[in-house]
């Protein structure tokens, strides 16, 4: 079911060619080795059916799809092909749901629940990684799942300004309002670019996460979540836009508080206290790009701090736990 034709070429370039931000260490080590990770993996976040807990605790029975992307390229970089196939089975057989010819990943699964509304930056990383993974294990059927995942959201989620909408539910058959604009490596087009060069003029300290297309305005955020943040900030710094002020806020931050927190309430940038591994990745990502190499190893060494300080992994999130190792690549 190839329904291309029609789709922008930039947009399905970057499709094809991955979607992803990727960290490598460079001189820097990571805290543990591939297998190790694995392991961890197996033992403490994996169910008997093959899902992925969203913590490494036995109760928990929340899983997302954004474990199943990041898995897969995991075992793609480790070339390990049973690995691979195996999470792929788990896809087939515990997420997908299909309406016809449409075929879709619910971003949650809670409680023996599926969600009717899927995360299409999650669906974008696993279809990215299939399509890899086909050619490196030269399988056919990966490819043409590939196909049938995009050829879905193609047709549901591509709005007349070319980007696509960050979910669809398909109970209702209704496509979301809004970008998000951490989605932003996998829907560069015009439009979002211009949506990108307002965002960043209104940076203060922090930046719009989400655009409502129906106001043609940026949504206010209570909290905003750093992850999210530095996504954004590396697609501007990439797009040469600005990022000078809160590039500022950041050293004095830490210069102020001695951690970057995940999470700051906007109203007055106060953190949480709460880290993050993943935030620490990506704020050296952002700080290696500004050319600030002191912050980039303050980023460095307090991810190694936090990734030794947990003696279980019951309260660690699986993308924090995916910051473990190298490469990072969201």
């Amino acid at each position: 079911m190839k329904r291309y034709g029609w789709l922008p070429v930039t947009l399905m370039a970057l499709i094809i060619a991955g979607i992803a931000i990727t960290v490598y260490w460079g001189e820097r080590e990571a805290f543990m080795d591939r297998e190790m990770w694995f392991g961890i993996v197996e033992d403490s976040y994996t169910s008997p059916t093959g899902l992925i807990r969203t913590y490494g605790r036995a109760p928990e029975e929340q899983y997302l799809s954004e474990t199943v992307g990041l898995y897969l390229k995991q075992a793609l970089h480790a070339e390990d092909e049973t690995r691979f196939m195996k999470q792929v089975d788990v896809l087939k057989d515990e997420w997908l749901v299909w309406q016809e010819d449409d075929v879709f990943i619910p971003w949650k699964l809670k409680n023996g629940e599926k969600a009717t509304v899927n995360a299409l930056i999650d669906d974008l990383r696993i279809i990215s990684v299939l399509r890899e993974g086909a050619a490196f294990f030269q399988d056919a059927a990966l490819e043409e799942l590939a196909e049938d995942l995009f050829a879905t959201i193609e047709r549901l989620q591509l709005t007349e300004e070319g980007w696509l909408a960050d979910f669809y539910d398909w109970t209702y058959g209704l496509s979301s309002e809004r970008l998000i604009l951490s989605y932003g490596q996998a829907t560069q087009t015009q439009a979002y670019t211009t949506i990108l060069r307002e965002a960043a003029d209104r940076m203060d300290p922090f930046i719009p996460l989400i655009y409502d297309r129906t106001e043609g305005t940026f949504l206010p955020q209570e909290e905003v979540h750093m992850v999210d943040q530095f996504l954004i900030l590396i697609e501007m710094e990439r797009q040469g836009l600005d990022t000078a002020s809160f590039h500022e806020w950041l050293n004095q931050e830490w210069t102020n508080e001695g951690v970057i927190s995940g999470r700051f309430r906007s109203a007055d940038s106060s953190g949480n206290g709460i880290e993050s591994v993943s935030v620490y990745v990506l704020m050296m990502t952002y700080a290696e790009l500004r050319g600030d190499r002191d912050l980039a190893d303050v980023a460095d060494k307090r991810r190694t701090a936090l990734s030794a300080s947990f003696d279980n992994f019951e309260d660690v999130h699986f993308f924090d736990l995916y910051g473990f190792i190298e490469p990072f690549e969201y």
